[in-house]
């Protein structure tokens, strides 16, 4: 969790970045570089939630695209991250088939729990070389020596085209990160 003061300077930022960027004065690329150097606010939640091609190469998703559904999401990326992203999918309804499928940051999302807000969820996208799983920090931890050889973030784990996705892992993840969220509300 941020303390209150970092994201009150995150705010703070967000708000002159943005009014800059209203203003033209900088590009929505630029503004989100320049808040990723400059802000409180995680990396892999600042490129989700401007969305903006070419930051860490890009997601593959244009600007104001609102897709329908999953598989409409998937079906614009490019043929490598299609397969991995259906091989994500599935890996995460055979871990909890009643799942809710719906976008959060522009992105497919997979609530775990009925109503979960952002913390009950897992998110996956596709990017130009890669694809990318959030299951949460947590979940990143608990399973780190199974984990080593993909690059990761805090909250993010990147699988490169050129891998195949460990399903029965990613399956036992998301079976940890349910258990998590559920003794949560116990």
């Amino acid at each position: 969790m941020w303390a209150p003061a970092a994201n009150q300077a995150w705010q703070l930022r967000f708000s002159l970045a943005k009014a800059r960027c209203g203003a033209r004065q900088i590009t929505q690329g630029r503004l989100a570089i320049w808040l990723r150097r400059s802000s409180a606010m995680p990396g892999m939640l600042c490129e989700m939630f401007f969305n903006f091609p070419g930051l860490h190469g890009g997601n593959f998703m244009a600007k104001s695209t609102q897709f329908k559904s999953i598989d409409e999401y998937i079906d614009r990326q490019p043929e490598e991250a299609r397969r991995l992203l259906q091989d994500l999918r599935s890996a995460i309804l055979k871990a909890v088939p009643n799942a809710t499928e719906l976008f959060n940051y522009g992105v497919p999302a997979f609530s775990l729990i009925e109503g979960g807000k952002r913390e009950d969820q897992i998110m996956i996208a596709g990017f130009k070389n890669h694809v990318g799983l959030y299951p949460h920090p947590t979940t990143i931890e608990h399973f780190a020596r199974e984990l080593e050889r993909y690059k990761q973030g805090k909250g993010s784990i990147q699988f490169p085209f050129n891998t195949s996705i460990p399903k029965s892992l990613v399956t036992k993840m998301i079976k940890y990160r349910k258990s998590l969220i559920e003794g949560k509300n116990k």
